[in-house]
């Protein structure tokens, strides 16, 4: 009896039967622990390696990690939101523009170039979106010229932004349905180039949620409307009116990701930990992998956003 339990086959066979245990035990806890997955998956690779301790550890680690209240995902979810995966279409992008705009800077702040109309013209045919702020730096030069060609250049593009906003509106207006995603993108243009400040830009914010408003009760849902009006809520310290209309979103476009995201990002701001938990749920259990943009889908899935 005595060789039966000493004999290396014996131990061999009860290791296997073991590791079957572990494995069958694993899969069905899986589905019904995902906010734990991370935890149940270390205790199963500590017991392949230790059989019957490792099961023994691992529940007693896990049963004073909650007797404890430990929440290591939401701890930790600083870390997870300022960490920024490879993009390689958005840093080309982003290094494009870098080339563009580094010599403008430069130009700006260097007494002998005298090439600074060349460069203002240049950033107005670019794609850069922020091109106000740059217009500034030719503004506050000492050089006479410079500051004239910049006023000008800076005013020519605020009168060509309010044309376009009037010949989108009228087109919409006309009965032209879907030129609405048109006249959102005149607006957000223009209060994103920086070329407009204190009280001239909240009065185009003013008159863009007026407009806003009125199509998101006169009209179907559509989800960029909801979303742009969120955002320009949130430029005017307006945010009751802008969590509102992002749960209205959610509402009615519950699969997307893009309302969540706005409210993490939002509720993170504000410390408010308890409010990250709920939107959180809420995406594991509507938002598929693959409704979440690649430069934030890792961030959420480490944290439990996602299905």
């Amino acid at each position: 009896m005595l060789s039966n339990w000493t004999h290396p086959l014996f131990w061999l066979f009860v290791y296997v039967i073991h590791g079957l245990l572990v494995f069958v035990v694993y899969k069905l806890l899986k589905s019904k622990m995902r906010e734990e997955e991370g935890i149940l998956t270390t205790i199963v690779l500590v017991s392949l390696f230790l059989p019957f301790l490792g099961e023994i550890l691992g529940a007693f680690v896990w049963g004073l990690s909650k007797r404890l209240g430990h929440h290591s995902v939401l701890d930790d979810y600083e870390e997870y939101v300022t960490f920024k995966p490879l993009n390689l279409e958005q840093i080309r992008y982003e290094a494009r523009s870098s080339m563009e705009l580094v010599p403008i800077s430069e130009a700006f702040s260097d007494e002998e170039n005298s090439q600074r109309k060349d460069l203002i013209l240049r950033l107005v045919q670019s794609r850069v979106r922020n091109k106000g702020k740059y217009l500034n730096l030719g503004l506050e030069n000492d050089d006479s010229e410079t500051v004239h060609y910049a006023a000008t250049t800076k005013n020519f593009l605020i009168d060509q932004y309010e044309k376009e906003r009037q010949k989108m509106r009228r087109e919409f207006e006309s009965g032209n349905l879907e030129s609405l995603e048109h006249v959102i993108n005149a607006y957000s243009e223009t209060i994103h180039s920086g070329l407009l400040e204190g009280a001239s830009l909240d009065r185009l914010l003013k008159e863009y949620i007026q407009f806003l408003e009125k199509e998101k009760q006169s009209g179907p849902p559509v989800p960029k409307l909801y979303l742009c009006l969120g955002d320009a809520y949130f430029m005017r310290s307006q945010a009751e009116e802008g969590l509102m209309t992002l749960h209205e979103y959610n509402h009615h476009f519950p699969y997307q990701a893009e309302g969540y995201l706005r409210l993490l990002t939002f509720y993170y701001d504000q410390n408010d930990w308890n409010a990250i938990r709920d939107v959180l749920k809420q995406m594991e259990q509507f938002v598929a992998r693959e409704n979440v943009p690649d430069n934030q889908r890792f961030i959420i899935e480490q944290i439990g956003g996602v299905r």
